[in-house]
């Protein structure tokens, strides 16, 4: 049986502006974007959960290796136009950090937290 260290948990919201009809061409499109980034990065399990204006993703990763983090943000954020906003969270299964990331179409941010040291609360 293969080992997933890392789980990943996306949330995706589409722009209120947007009609029924193009929301629905949009989110296709993007969803087809996103898995594709994700499984050219080593996702596996990968599960959507659309929710009227957002979508919810969650996958896992064999290792959780910031490089290929930032690579799947270089990716989707590519894929984006101004009427698509995320964040991705990256969570290393042995809770040693959190790795966190906000995408919009002008590009990525990311913030880490590490949970090392919390030992002696």
């Amino acid at each position: 049986m293969a080992k997933y260290d890392c789980e990943m948990f996306g949330f995706f919201s589409y722009s209120p502006e947007l009609s029924y009809n193009e929301l629905y061409a949009l989110e296709e499109a993007f969803r087809s974007t996103l898995h594709d980034a994700l499984a050219a990065h080593g996702a596996d399990y990968m599960q959507y959960e659309p929710e009227g204006d957002a979508l919810r993703v969650q996958c896992v990763f064999a290792g959780c290796e910031e490089e290929v983090f930032h690579a799947v943000c270089d990716t989707v954020v590519r894929s984006m136009s101004g009427h698509v906003h995320g964040r991705l969270l990256f969570v290393n299964k042995n809770l040693q950090e959190l790795l966190v990331y906000r995408l919009q179409h002008t590009g990525w941010s990311e913030a880490a937290v590490s949970l090392l040291g919390l030992d002696s609360i």
